[in-house]
């Protein structure tokens, strides 16, 4: 995916995967460019991505500490913690489109704390309470389910690394 939209035809994207990072990197090589690779579950799916300009910077999103990355690649992790039950309220109430119904006490504060007040969590309950088209905090609180949203599960992955550099995403 990234050979190509750094304008590499299909044709021309070699097949090994060595070949192909080594042509991502040559290409960013005398760029400015920030790099943002967000929900990485391992290090090993960084490293291929990572440019080797000295213009080139990266972020890198994870839920698990890059240790790999710290130790042998020198990245300074940032840490960040969890909404405050009024950080997760304001969210609530912004992404709600103003201020419904509890949001910030009672069923919002109940939404906040069934997402564990994390921000990404909140999006996406409150992106599917908007689907869903409940319009107040009650109802959605009443509606939440108590398990984790599928989209924050881990799951084992592949490399899906290479599959950018080639394409094939």
């Amino acid at each position: 995916m990234f050979l190509r939209a750094l304008g590499v035809p299909p044709e021309a994207v070699p097949d090994d995967e060595d070949e192909q990072a080594a042509l991502y990197r040559s290409m960013l090589a005398h760029r400015r460019i920030l790099v943002v690779l967000d929900n990485v579950a391992s290090s090993h799916q960084v490293r291929p991505l990572l440019p080797a300009g000295r213009h080139c910077m990266v972020v890198v999103t994870s839920r698990t500490e890059p240790t790999g990355l710290i130790a042998l690649e020198g990245a300074q992790p940032i840490r960040l913690g969890a909404f405050t039950p009024q950080e997760s309220s304001v969210l609530i109430r912004r992404l709600m489109h103003g201020d419904p119904a509890g949001a910030g006490t009672g069923p919002g504060a109940e939404l906040g704390q069934l997402s564990g007040h994390l921000p990404l969590a909140l999006r996406l309950a409150v992106t599917d309470i908007d689907r869903r088209c409940v319009v107040s905090c009650s109802a959605a609180a009443a509606t939440a389910p108590r398990t984790r949203h599928p989209a924050l599960t881990s799951r084992p992955r592949t490399t899906p690394a290479q599959e950018q550099l080639a394409g094939n995403s």
